[in-house]
């Protein structure tokens, strides 16, 4: 005789059964059809801390946000992924009526350029597997975590590939600040040629006639051991006359946007590179960006972490200027400013009042009538009757200025200030 129970449990694992079973129908089915019926997009995932993933997540959710389209995620990771977080990536996939595919990639085929990319992550890696991984599609948008989508991403994918291997956009930063440190290690490649990777739209059919994507990143990256930006840098030379040049409004970079606090966001991908949400910045941008976090299966989570986060940052500059106040209240008090004379400096000048008896410690300083030190000769300050308030780069002296000082037995926030500490992010300060 078969229980209740029994009947219950066999029902329900029938029930589940049909459920997984219609699913992987549906999944392979999607995946058969034409490229034009179904976006695929794709995602490198190396998740150390397990935070990652959030990321990704919510770039997927802002894309589902703004389609109609069906999309296919490509999830390109290795053994740190865990069940939890690969469960709520397929959870933002179904909920958007879109799938999502895991490929494991194994790390060891990049060791030989692990340590060059110990600044970075090694996920960034992972799609220079895409073209061979999936030798049956013709085109991806790979896509980095650190994005977020206000627009259709249809548009992109309408985009004509066909003639070019990849189509990206001009690195804004470079375009910008010229970054002589990559433009001069390759000549070929122009300023206004340097294309960010963070969103590329990959031609895999015209690569894999190119070569083996995997291989010549790697063997790049060997030859060029001191590659400043590894893996954009490689795809930069590899295919620099190869690549389709795409409108900026697919790539904006945040830092250099933050300041347009416009009611309506324009139509974009927005790129959190080197940059952080910010919930203190008053921008729109950074408002919409935090409430798609939070339509995400991480909300709880990360709704605490970010305004921990917001907290100890603004409580971190009062309790700099709380310290600051008494020096710099004193009229004897000599201002010194520490380190390379740029914007950060010059913006305290305009909020400090100089005097004639303020110094810079740097060789070659400009713009500041005033006696100058070598920094080697910075032992002098410890020799000074009239109290001194120290204002410091901490990228200074190849980022020893902090610990220079710290020998020398000047005390980190009362007798000296690291100046991206009580500054605002925009005007150079920690994010």
């Amino acid at each position: 005789m078969i229980s209740n129970s029994s009947n219950i449990l066999s029902s329900d694992f029938y029930i589940k059964k049909y459920l997984i079973d219609a699913q992987d129908q549906l999944e392979e089915s999607v995946l058969n059809e034409q490229d034009e019926d179904i976006i695929h997009i794709g995602f490198g995932l190396h998740d150390k801390d397990g935070h990652y993933s959030v990321w990704v997540g919510t770039v997927m959710q802002s894309i589902l946000e703004h389609t109609d389209s069906r999309i296919c995620f490509h999830i390109l990771h290795d053994e740190t992924l865990s069940s939890d977080n690969r469960y709520k990536l397929e959870k933002v996939a179904y909920n958007g009526s879109s799938i999502v595919e895991f490929h494991k990639i194994d790390e060891n085929d990049f060791s030989v350029v692990k340590n060059q990319m110990s600044r970075f992550t090694i996920g960034t890696m992972f799609r220079c597997s895409l073209p061979e991984l999936l030798p049956n599609l013709n085109r991806i948008i790979y896509l980095d975590a650190d994005l977020f989508v206000n627009r259709d991403i249809k548009e992109l994918w309408d985009v004509d590939v066909r003639e070019y291997c990849l189509a990206g956009v001009v690195d804004e930063g470079v375009a910008v600040h010229n970054y002589p440190r990559i433009l001069n290690k390759y000549p070929e490649i122009k300023k206004e040629s340097y294309f960010n990777s963070g969103v590329l739209y990959m031609n895999l059919k015209k690569i894999r006639e190119f070569g083996n994507l995997k291989k010549l990143v790697v063997d790049f990256l060997i030859e060029n051991p001191k590659a400043d930006l590894p893996d954009q840098d490689a795809l930069n030379v590899l295919f620099h006359n190869k690549v389709l040049y795409l409108d900026g409004s697919w790539n904006q970079f945040v830092f250099m946007h933050r300041k347009d606090n416009v009611e309506k966001l324009d139509k974009a991908i927005f790129h959190y590179a080197a940059d952080l949400l910010m919930l203190y910045s008053h921008s729109q941008l950074d408002k919409e960006y935090f409430r798609t976090i939070c339509r995400t299966p991480w909300k709880d989570y990360e709704m605490n972490h970010q305004f921990e986060r917001c907290f100890d940052r603004m409580n971190d500059r009062v309790y700099q200027y709380q310290n600051m106040l008494c020096l710099l209240s004193d009229s004897d008090v000599k201002h010194v400013f520490y380190g390379e004379e740029n914007k950060k400096l010059k913006t305290l000048y305009s909020r400090i009042h100089l005097k004639d008896g303020d110094y810079r410690v740097l060789e070659h300083a400009k713009n500041l009538d005033s006696d100058i030190l070598p920094c080697k000769d910075l032992f002098v300050l410890k020799d000074e009757k009239d109290p001194i308030i120290i204002f410091v780069n901490w990228e200074s002296d190849d980022c020893r200025a902090i610990q220079n000082l710290e020998e020398l037995g000047f005390k980190n926030g009362k007798d000296f200030f690291v100046v991206a500490r009580f500054f605002s992010v925009n005007d150079g300060g920690f994010m």
